[in-house]
């Protein structure tokens, strides 16, 4: 995301700067306890992933894969447009 539409640039680095600050408090974000064998999937069209690096000398893989489906809908049931 560059810009907030209907935001001059200032105005939208002000406001994502608030919303990721709101985002990242640990009340907001998931902390998964992984086990051998774990999977986790996450939808990036409405959700932020953040890893920690607190996991050792244990290897990570991390494979993105992008699907065709469904424009996910926010909490008011209307489909979320990207920015």
């Amino acid at each position: 995301m560059r810009r907030l539409r209907g935001f001059s640039q200032n105005e939208s680095d002000e406001i994502v700067k608030l919303l990721q600050a709101y985002i990242t408090r640990p009340e907001n974000t998931v902390r998964w306890r992984w086990k051998v064998g774990d999977v986790a999937f996450w939808d990036n069209r409405a959700t932020q992933h953040y890893a920690i690096a607190d996991y050792g000398n244990q290897p990570r893989h991390v494979q993105r894969v992008t699907l065709v489906g469904d424009i996910p809908v926010g909490i008011d049931g209307k489909q979320i447009q990207e920015c």
